[in-house]
């Protein structure tokens, strides 16, 4: 589905055709989504899952639990094996993704609560949102060494911001989101609509490299 509305709108260098990626990063994995298009009419080319931590091993999704659920220098050093694991991973992942969905010119990272995990005194919800800083930083950094300027938006904040740059309500945003991929992508759920408004929060932002 093209999804066109009657707005003009900067987008790159003027001739309006861009090519731009968002993510939706969560424990483990990501949800990728490739739009084509300008701020005034754009489509979701491609909609991937992208596996971010190895598939096996009690601690593979969630590498900082061993410092909740170990004690002394064993949960530090079982930690670290496990965050070495998830960036070797994350990077070997993204790098596929990157050559398999062809060029593109910038990408937005919806990457949940940026809240500093340091200013949370839970030690299991801190450890929750180290994780989820770890996810969205090699993610953020896989993007930065294809070249491709990244963004990270915080989940709460990114559909407003997004309806704003584009002089929409966020209700027709919503709208828009919901029918942009349905019947073509599936699951077409929340994650890939967090992923599709981060390519969108890209359009009008870099000016395009890709030959569209």
């Amino acid at each position: 589905m093209v999804c066109t509305y009657d707005i003009r709108f900067f987008c790159g260098d003027g001739t309006g055709h861009v090519r731009t990626a968002g993510f939706r990063v969560r424990s483990g994995f990501a949800i990728a989504v490739v739009i084509q298009g300008s701020a005034r009419s754009w489509q979701v080319q491609a909609c991937r899952k992208v596996l971010l931590c190895a598939d096996d091993g009690p601690y593979a999704r969630f590498p900082f639990h061993p410092l909740v659920e170990m004690e002394g220098s064993k949960a530090a050093m079982a930690s670290r094996k496990a965050v070495a694991v998830v960036r070797r991973v994350a990077r070997r992942e993204m790098a596929a993704l990157l050559a398999a969905v062809g060029p593109i010119d910038a990408a937005g990272v919806a990457g949940g609560s940026l809240i500093d995990p340091d200013a949370i005194a839970n030690a299991h919800m801190r450890a929750h949102a180290k994780e989820g800083r770890l996810y969205r930083t090699e993610v953020a950094a896989a993007l930065r060494r294809g070249g491709i300027a990244a963004q990270v938006l915080g989940d709460r904040d990114i559909l407003p911001a997004v309806a704003g740059r584009h002089g929409l309500a966020p209700e027709r945003l919503r709208d828009l989101l919901k029918r942009s991929g349905r019947g073509v992508f599936r699951p077409w759920s929340a994650d890939e609509k967090l992923a599709t408004l981060g390519a969108l929060s890209q359009l009008g932002v870099a000016p395009p490299k890709s030959t569209c």
